[in-house]
C-alpha cells in the first residue's frame, strides 16, 4: 500500500512531498481536504482497505446466521432421529407379531401354553425392543386372552383347546411409542401396534 500511495502523492502537484526523508505525507488525512492527493488517497484506501471490511462484516454476519439457525437444525436432525428410531421399533415389532402368530399356527398339538408360545416367538424376534413394555392379546376361536401365559394342563383342554385347525387366530402387540427430543415428549400417548391374523393347520 505504501509504494501505491507514493505514486498517488507524486500526482499531487506539490501538494504532499514524495520523499521520505522530508516527510512524506502518506495519508490522505495529511493533505489538503481538497486538493487532488487527498481525494486519491481517499479513493486507495477506501478500494485497499474495502475486502478487509467486507471480510469482517461477512464473518460476524455468518456467526450471528449461525448462532440463529443451529439450534432449530439440531432440533430438526434430532427429530428426525427419534422418528425414524419410532418408525424402525414399529417394523421390528410387525415382524416380530407375525412370526409369533405363525408360530401360533403350525404347533395346534404341540403346545398347552398358546400365549407364551406367541410371546417367547415375538421376544426372540425383536431382540431390540424391551419385553417387558409388550402387550400381548392373543384371540383363539374367538375367545381372547391378555398377557403372556394362559397355560392348560394339555393340548387338549383350556386355551390350547381353542385351537381348532382351520379357525382363526389373532395376535396383538401394543408396544410404547417414544417421541421425546430434547426432554419434551411430542406424543406421549402413542403407542404402536401390530396384529395378524393366522389360520389354525
Amino acid at each position: 500500500m505504501a509504494s501505491l500511495a507514493t505514486a498517488f502523492v507524486g500526482v499531487g502537484q506539490g501538494v504532499c512531498r514524495k520523499s521520505e526523508q522530508s516527510g512524506c505525507i502518506r495519508t490522505a488525512e495529511e493533505c489538503a481536504p481538497t486538493s487532488f492527493c487527498h481525494l486519491c488517497l481517499l479513493a486507495l484506501e477506501d478500494v485497499l482497505n474495502l475486502p478487509l471490511k467486507r471480510f469482517r462484516e461477512d464473518k460476524g454476519q455468518a456467526l450471528l446466521e449461525v448462532a440463529l439457525c443451529l439450534p432449530m437444525l439440531l432440533l430438526l436432525v434430532t427429530g428426525i432421529m427419534v422418528f425414524g428410531l419410532a418408525i424402525n421399533n414399529y417394523l421390528m415389532l410387525t415382524n416380530a407379531t407375525n412370526t409369533g402368530a405363525q408360530t401360533l399356527a403350525v404347533n395346534r398339538a404341540y403346545t398347552s401354553d398358546p400365549c407364551n408360545t406367541v410371546a417367547t416367538a415375538v421376544k426372540a424376534a425383536a431382540p431390540n425392543l424391551v419385553y417387558a413394555n409388550m402387550v400381548f392379546t392373543t384371540t383363539m376361536d374367538g375367545v381372547s386372552y391378555s398377557g403372556t401365559s394362559c397355560a392348560s394342563a394339555s393340548p387338549s383342554t383350556g386355551a390350547a383347546a381353542n385351537l381348532v385347525q382351520g379357525t382363526p387366530a389373532v395376535v396383538n402387540v401394543t408396544y410404547p411409542c417414544n417421541l421425546t427430543v430434547y426432554g419434551k415428549n411430542f406424543a406421549p400417548s402413542c403407542k404402536l401396534t401390530s396384529q395378524t391374523s393366522v389360520v389354525i393347520q
